[in-house]
């Protein structure tokens, strides 16, 4: 697919891009959602978590574009939704990991509590 330059920033248009940070790597669609063109920016809803990012792009790729904003590239509707699928297939996958990891957290806790006043019956009178 071709890169992003500044005759494809419309608000509504779907691009890919990918950056990293100290502490991560991503790789998502998004969607163009304002489009400054005075100042010639332009914002977008990443499609990893649904919120608009606080990060400006410019129009153009300059030397001192961020690492997201020379990776990013046009995104085809097909290609957004097979995503926009495996997102949503993970998120429920890790909403059940939560609820299990949470019941089993609540059962260990409820045992240790237990375990811990057969053993030192007196331990909150100190």
């Amino acid at each position: 697919m071709a890169k992003v330059t500044a005759e494809h920033v419309k608000q509504g248009a779907f691009i890919w891009y990918s950056g990293t940070t100290s502490m991560s790597r991503w790789s998502c669609p998004a969607v163009i959602t304002r489009v400054d063109n005075e100042a010639r920016l332009f914002y977008v809803r990443s499609f990893d978590d649904m919120l608009e990012q606080s990060q400006a792009y410019e129009f153009d790729v300059t030397e001192h574009s961020p690492d997201s904003r020379e990776n990013m590239r046009l995104a085809t509707l097909e290609e957004v939704g097979v995503y926009l699928d495996k997102q949503e297939e993970s998120l429920i996958e890790h909403v059940s990991m939560t609820r299990r990891v949470r019941k089993e957290s609540t059962l260990t806790l409820h045992r240790f509590r237990e375990e811990r006043d057969k053993l030192f019956p007196d331990h909150l009178k100190e």
